[in-house]
């Protein structure tokens, strides 16, 4: 018996289905099997076909049926059922049957739908097929649309200034001249042009970096 033994017909309450749902039952249950063997795992078409068992069979029975038949949490289950219906809603069939054919993951179906194919595109499976290949071959852009936080960027440079200047000599005139000549450039850098006056102020300590481990609570 494998992992997957698709077997309903143990679980409490089966034999007060009518036939019909029985059969339909089973229909579903093979169909998931199918999806999940091997090496040819497809999320997407389980979850499609755990959304038609779920349909099928009431809710007690159905999620016995993910312990006992099919030997998986439900949290699983539902990550398909979801991860189905998400896709679903945002591509046009044609494109995700040939979609759950490749046995796409979520990460690739999520690249899909932020860049779904032109509609001329989406009626023609064969058309579709090198969208797709293209669409693999693209480097992935990565964008950070973050806001920067100027705290954070003010502490990142304090302290990559401080490791640099921690290698001069130690020397205090040779560092003085090196503090003003780093300000200097860095105001011709930042188009400053008139002469400015700085008054020393106190690191937070946020900004320190801490050294060694953690200390932990007794």
């Amino acid at each position: 018996m494998t992992q997957y033994d698709g077997n309903l017909e143990g679980l409490k309450g089966w034999e007060k289905l009518d036939g019909k749902t029985q059969k339909a039952a089973v229909e579903a249950s093979r169909s998931i099997l199918e999806s999940l063997k091997n090496e040819n795992e497809s999320r997407m078409e389980a979850g499609k076909h755990f959304i038609e068992l779920r349909k099928l069979l009431p809710k007690g029975m159905f999620l016995s049926s993910l312990r006992e038949t099919f030997h998986m949490s439900r949290a699983t289950a539902y990550r398909y059922m979801d991860g189905y219906e998400s896709a679903a809603k945002k591509l046009p069939k044609p494109v995700m049957d040939v979609v759950m054919r490749r046995a796409y993951r979520r990460a690739q179906i999520k690249r899909i739908e932020e860049n779904p194919p032109p509609a001329k595109v989406t009626k023609d499976p064969i058309q579709i097929g090198k969208y797709l290949d293209n669409l693999e071959k693209t480097p992935i852009e990565i964008k950070d649309d973050t806001p920067a936080n100027t705290d954070t960027l003010l502490r990142e440079c304090v302290n990559f200034v401080s490791s640099r200047y921690a290698r001069l000599p130690n020397n205090s005139r040779t560092r003085s001249t090196w503090v003003r000549s780093l300000v200097g450039m860095l105001m011709t850098k930042f188009g400053i042009g008139t002469e400015q006056s700085f008054e020393p102020m106190a690191i937070p300590d946020k900004f320190r970096v801490v050294r060694g481990r953690p200390k932990t609570a007794a």
